[in-house]
């Protein structure tokens, strides 16, 4: 069985980047998260900037246009980190998920939806989801 899966060349990059960035941005600060409850706001917004609020959603819509294999690499990464930021992103990515469409309901039939929250800080980042789904604004529920 050795050798009959390997990781293509652009996933060891992903893996990479994602692992980088739970180094720098995760790791360090995820302990005095958890102690002083801490919601990351930041660095949910800096992984969104890497695209990892949007990893299902097609580049033509504004995401990255990833698959689950690519996504279990990025999420494991950040777990290593802390794995109720890497879940609360995974969370973001998987809201993503029909973009625009998701969004248009919400906006249509709930305008006040995202602000019901399990956890403090949680409601206005669900409100500002079009910087954590996509650069392009795709999936914007501010209404």
């Amino acid at each position: 069985m050795h050798g009959q899966f390997q990781l293509t060349d652009d996933q060891l990059a992903i893996r990479e980047v994602a692992q980088r960035f739970t180094a720098d941005a995760i790791t360090p600060f995820a302990a005095e998260w958890d102690e002083k409850h801490i919601f990351p706001r930041d660095t949910i917004r800096k992984s969104a900037e890497l695209g990892f609020g949007a990893i299902y959603v097609s580049e033509q819509s504004g995401g990255i246009g990833l698959g689950r294999l690519e996504a279990a690499l990025i999420m494991e990464a950040m777990a290593y980190g802390c794995p109720s930021t890497s879940a609360f992103i995974s969370k973001l990515s998987t809201y993503a998920v029909g973009g625009v469409t998701v969004s248009m309901l919400a906006a249509c039939v709930m305008p006040d939806y995202g602000r019901a929250q399990t956890a403090e800080g949680e409601a206005e980042l669900i409100e500002e989801t079009a910087a954590y789904k996509s650069p392009k604004g795709a999936g914007d529920m501010s209404g």
